[in-house]
């Protein structure tokens, strides 16, 4: 995606929702795109600490009530026990599905932890913040899980508060119980697109389970109840452990890129745009159209970012400056004028 930083970053550390709880802190790139938002927690919820302790309990209480496959207790992001929820695409399927849970047990447990009031409320602390700060990739979102809910009633998106719904087509509960991410790349979520990270449990955010932003040099102290949004597929991150005893879980919201490039191809999946024409040429030129509609796709993701400058102008939905790559002011009536 390019992103770049003009000076070393290594070593730096932030110390999210620390000194000042309620401040939200916003990752600027060089060309002036919010790419990442510290979101901390709503700044009006003075009950917020009790939400996640009691949310704590539910994760704790999930994985008690739970059973796990070698697959959920060992992977690439780690050793600790998780949970998909939601729909996916991709890997041979034909149409976008729901993802499995192996067990009626399995099911009702994470399901009846993500509808918990208390999980609720952070996600819809986490859709004001993706709304707040990334206002057209939030509408992209939620317009994509508008339609393709829409044509197949069966998928089932994780639970959202709002009338309107969620943004995210999947959730991943992290149940640990100790729950700290080995060095890694979320490739198959949507690539510009943010994913919502919120940890929860019983340690010590001042000697662990900080997250690390591999490829900015940071460090980020990341304390239970606060919320992240990166652009998980991109940026190369992890936590540091905690100590033994501790508890940290954690809840994630994404959506896969393929259902991004399932209604780019007209609900059709890359393999039946590719069988499109039988002919070889007719094949060839489908193949290749695609692969120019990827890299359409990519400079069209990272204008869905805010910048800076709009938020700063009180344009956070961009519906008056349009692009502002390359921070310049807008153009004066005069100037309008002559164009």
């Amino acid at each position: 995606m390019g992103w770049k930083v003009s000076a070393s970053l290594a070593d730096r550390v932030i110390a999210h929702n620390n000194s000042q709880p309620r401040e939200t802190i916003l990752l600027v790139d060089c060309r002036g795109r919010i790419f990442a938002v510290l979101g901390g927690i709503p700044p009006r919820a003075k009950d917020w600490e009790d939400v996640i302790a009691r949310a704590s309990r539910a994760f704790k209480t999930t994985y008690d009530a739970s059973t796990y496959a070698p697959a959920h207790l060992f992977h690439r992001r780690g050793d600790y026990s998780f949970r998909n929820y939601g729909f996916s695409h991709g890997g041979g399927q034909v149409r976008p599905s729901n993802i499995a849970i192996t067990g009626g047990k399995n099911k009702k447990a994470v399901e009846h932890l993500l509808n918990d009031g208390d999980m609720l409320r952070v996600a819809g602390h986490t859709g004001v913040l993706f709304r707040s700060f990334a206002y057209k990739m939030s509408a992209e979102y939620q317009a994509l899980l508008k339609d393709l809910t829409q044509r197949d009633g069966d998928l089932k998106p994780p639970p959202h508060p709002n009338p309107g719904g969620g943004f995210w087509a999947a959730a991943t509960t992290n149940t640990g119980p100790a729950t700290c991410a080995k060095p890694h790349k979320d490739h198959q979520n949507y690539a510009p697109g943010w994913c919502a990270i919120t940890p929860f449990g019983e340690f010590n955010p001042d000697q662990g389970g900080d997250l690390i932003l591999y490829e900015i040099g940071l460090r980020i102290r990341f304390p239970p109840g606060a919320t992240i949004l990166i652009p998980s597929a991109i940026i190369t991150h992890a936590n540091l452990p905690i100590h033994p005893g501790e508890t940290r879980y954690s809840l994630v919201q994404y959506t896969a890129g393929a259902l991004f490039r399932y209604k780019h191809n007209g609900f059709k999946n890359d393999t039946e745009m590719e069988a499109r024409g039988k002919d070889p040429q007719e094949r060839k030129a489908s193949i290749q159209k695609q692969e120019e509609d990827r890299k359409v796709r990519q400079k069209e993701g990272l204008d869905l970012y805010t910048h800076y400058d709009e938020l700063a102008r009180g344009d956070y939905k961009r519906e008056v400056l349009g692009d502002l790559s390359d921070l310049s002011d807008p153009p004066s009536d005069d100037e309008k004028k002559t164009q």
